[in-house]
């Protein structure tokens, strides 16, 4: 039996993406099933969000204050420490 996915969700400023797939994300699910409109031919991995991150080039006070209040259940990660 394999191990259920899980990944990053990466929040930008106008929408978010899955780390593990790529594809955008509802940034309020708690795993990926759900894909917006633009990629209704495409379907998502179905990972377990874990964490949470921007593709802001720095993630300072102001971006982890914002992750942190859009998704309490996630810790903050840098970037490229997606899972």
């Amino acid at each position: 039996m394999t191990k259920p996915a899980t990944a990053t969700l990466i929040v930008m400023r106008s929408s978010s993406k899955c780390a593990e797939c790529g594809l955008g994300a509802d940034p309020d699910e708690t795993h990926h099933n759900t894909a917006p409109r633009d990629y209704y031919r495409q379907t998502p991995c179905g990972a377990k969000f874990t964490a949470i991150t921007t593709d802001a080039v720095r993630l300072d006070g102001r971006w982890r204050a914002a992750l942190a209040s859009m998704r309490p259940d996630l810790p903050v990660v840098e970037y490229g420490e997606t899972r």
